[in-house]
């Protein structure tokens, strides 16, 4: 592959090895590093790093998972500029960055007097720290969704392609005796985790919804294919419904969509053969 975006599922997972990060910018690869400035966590009581701030309190609407709070993205620029500084003062190589949610459209009024924010304030105020990561630290800049209004700002959007969609329905999020079920974010291995890697059918219903080529007219990439590149969400990677494998390869090749790859050695061992075939195509 001589083209590849690599992106870590964690801001702490890319401090594992600065070497990898080294070889891959060596390769010519994009590499980047999970950021979000979604959830603020109770001081202490965080249960994902990127849900730590130092100087914030918030109410109200409920984080990622129901934990904790949102927070207010117009208070959140001192700590974007404090983190990127810690990151980029730490040595990385990264040349790119994964900012997750800011694309998504979860805009928002915000009532309190303290920090009375307006829909259009609050999407400004997401659009400004993705531009100040993007050119402070001179990185290829990406969000999960990738919606309209943030087409100037992101050259990479995940989840236009394939959404993400288990949310829907219990059997696939929450039931784990269910064939549908998407898998635990957890691997026995210490390798990819359950929810990446398990291949799963797709009741017909969500089929016709999500996969089927009827309804998934590429509206956005004729609008945005020259600026922005559109993957799978990351939990529906290329392989992960397993008896639409050869169908989303070839939409992958008619749509002009980055194949998505989850890979240890295990699953490259699984996958290999099918990755370099279709790499070649």
């Amino acid at each position: 592959m001589k083209k590849a975006w690599i992106g870590f599922d964690d801001i702490e997972s890319g401090y594992i090895s600065s070497d990898l990060v080294d070889k891959a910018t060596d390769l010519g690869y994009l590499v980047a590093l999970y950021d979000s400035y979604h959830s603020i966590h109770k001081p202490g009581e965080e249960k994902w790093s990127t849900a730590k701030f130092e100087d914030k309190s918030g109410k109200k609407l409920t984080g990622f998972q129901g934990e904790s709070r949102k927070l207010n993205p117009t208070l959140s620029l001192p700590s974007v500029k404090s983190r990127v500084s810690k990151i980029l003062n730490d040595g990385y190589n990264f040349n790119s960055w994964f900012i997750d949610y800011d694309a998504t459209g979860e805009i928002y009024d915000d009532y309190s007097k303290k920090h009375t924010t307006t829909q259009e304030q609050d999407l400004n105020s997401r659009l400004e720290r993705m531009s100040y990561i993007r050119d402070k630290a001179k990185t290829v800049i990406g969000s999960e969704g990738g919606n309209d209004f943030s087409s100037k700002t992101i050259a990479f959007a995940h989840g236009i392609e394939t959404p993400a969609f288990s949310w829907v329905d219990e059997d696939m999020s929450k039931n784990k005796e269910s064939e549908y079920y998407v898998g635990r974010y957890y691997s026995s291995t210490g390798g990819v985790p359950e929810v990446f890697s398990k291949q799963i059918p797709v009741k017909e219903l969500y089929k016709k919804v999500f996969i089927d080529e009827t309804y998934s007219i590429p509206l956005f990439r004729l609008v945005y294919n020259d600026s922005v590149i559109t993957s799978h969400h990351w939990l529906w990677g290329t392989f992960k419904i397993k008896d639409e494998i050869g169908s989303r390869m070839m939409k992958e090749i008619l749509y002009n969509t980055p194949p998505m790859y989850h890979i240890d050695r295990e699953e490259w061992d699984k996958h290999k053969k099918d990755i370099v075939s279709h790499t070649k195509v």
